[in-house]
């Protein structure tokens, strides 16, 4: 057996109780069969002195047997059987041990409790989370009046659920006053359940660390964040001035902090905004969502595409329908980049739109219809193809959203040219007749 592997053996036993003697004099039983003391201190680099010992231990303990031969001998029990058993004593004696624990220390939290109390101002550094947990509990059981709290998400998230519903049960039944300065989110709230209306929560983005407070008597500031695990360290402070310079901050900072009410309704708020924004992918899906707005138009449509070919694009898939709908008394407005190359696809929208003129910029365009619907789109290479899967756009059926789109619309509409007069200042020769348009939108 290699020595790693030997080491790796006797690291095991040791689990079960053994020492690095015992678990080496063990192996060389299990290895060799029946052996002398003298063979097994050789096999087993002990002192032969001490086999013997060794060798009594490992058989009370079940793992050895004893021979009534002269020399006497040791032969290995079943292992399987001999550390099963040796499992269950050591089971029944950590049960025993955890059940004396508890109440040893209670017994002896009872002795210090008045004393505890009644201690001089101190600062000092608690350091594991089992001791802060436990420390923060036994100061949360001598609260009078109130406990204050700010608390970033993760560590909202690293305490335990029965610390939780501990605070929860003290701050009920003592009817503190409880305030929680937190990152909330979604889970936080069905983490505390129906519970939460017992504490006054408000929101702040970006906390740092967690500091907690106990009447005016003690504040614990966290010095650690709580991705280090069981290394967690908080250092606690009961002079009154330094407690009450960190109240002072607390309640500064309360001010500035959003009311739970006020964060909620901000959340409902960008639920409903995200139920109104649809994302659609690519330019063939963007115009077949249009398609029906011939039929829903009741006032205006408004388009603006200042890019090249948004002009020959509008006209070959929206022109009929825009014309029927203008039919109907519907105004329909376009705000869109003339230039010598997509005049003819202008003229063409001439004729079913109010068309002005604007400045190139090509990414982005956006169409309203009645103050009631709108459309962003990004174009990302502007073609006169219908196929670019590569567009992205975003449909709003959000008003106020809808509205500002529209009131930008007119801003830009108001400063632009019309195409009368921005076709008149096109280089001669470029200014095609209205006859051609057909042929470039065909």
């Amino acid at each position: 057996m290699l020595p790693a592997e030997l080491n790796a053996l006797v690291t095991q036993l040791q689990t079960f109780g053994l020492t690095d003697s015992q678990a080496r004099a063990y192996l060389a039983v299990v290895k060799s069969g029946p052996c002398t003391a003298v063979e097994v201190a050789r096999k087993a680099r002990v002192q032969r002195s001490d086999v013997y010992v060794l060798m009594s231990k490992l058989a009370a303990m079940g793992l050895v047997e004893e021979t009534l031969d002269k020399p006497k001998r040791y032969r290995p029990s079943n292992p399987r059987v001999a550390l099963s058993r040796l499992a269950e004593q050591t089971t029944s004696q950590l049960k025993t041990v955890i059940s004396l624990a508890d109440k040893l220390g209670n017994q002896l939290a009872s002795l210090r409790s008045d004393t505890f109390l009644r201690a001089e101002p101190e600062v000092r550094v608690i350091t594991g989370y089992s001791n802060a947990e436990a420390n923060f509990l036994e100061l949360l059981a001598s609260v009078q009046r109130e406990v204050w709290i700010i608390a970033g998400r993760k560590e909202i998230a690293k305490i335990k659920g029965h610390v939780i519903a501990r605070f929860l049960d003290t701050v009920s039944q003592k009817h503190l006053a409880a305030r929680l300065i937190t990152e909330l989110d979604e889970r936080l709230i069905r983490r505390l359940g129906k519970r939460i209306g017992l504490v006054e929560i408000r929101h702040s983005e970006g906390l740092p660390s967690y500091v907690y407070g106990f009447d005016d008597r003690a504040v614990g500031v966290g010095l650690t964040g709580p991705e280090v695990g069981d290394q967690v360290s908080v250092i606690l402070v009961t002079h009154p001035k330094t407690v009450r310079i960190v109240r002072d901050s607390f309640e500064h900072f309360w001010e500035y902090a959003t009311p739970f009410n006020a964060w909620a309704a901000m959340k409902e708020q960008e639920r409903e905004m995200q139920r109104q924004r649809t994302i659609i992918w690519g330019r063939e899906q963007l115009y077949a969502s249009l398609a029906d707005w011939q039929l829903k138009a009741k006032e205006r449509v408004l388009h603006y595409m200042p890019t090249e070919n948004g002009p020959l694009r509008v006209s070959r898939h929206l022109g009929d329908g825009h014309m029927e709908a203008r039919k109907r008394g519907v105004r329909i407005q376009s705000l869109c980049h003339i230039s010598s190359a997509n005049v003819a696809a202008v003229r063409e929208m001439m004729r079913f739109s109010d068309v002005r003129h604007t400045e190139a910029s090509p990414g982005v365009t956006f169409s309203v219809l009645d103050e009631s619907e709108a459309v962003i789109h990004y174009v990302h290479i502007d073609t006169p193809e219908i196929t670019c899967p590569t567009d992205i756009s975003i449909h709003i059926t959000d008003r106020e959203a809808t509205r500002r789109l529209a009131e930008w619309f007119e801003l830009l509409w108001n400063n632009s040219t019309s195409a009368e007069t921005k076709i008149r200042e096109l280089p001669a020769g470029k200014n095609e007749p209205a006859e051609s348009a057909a042929s470039q939108v065909d």
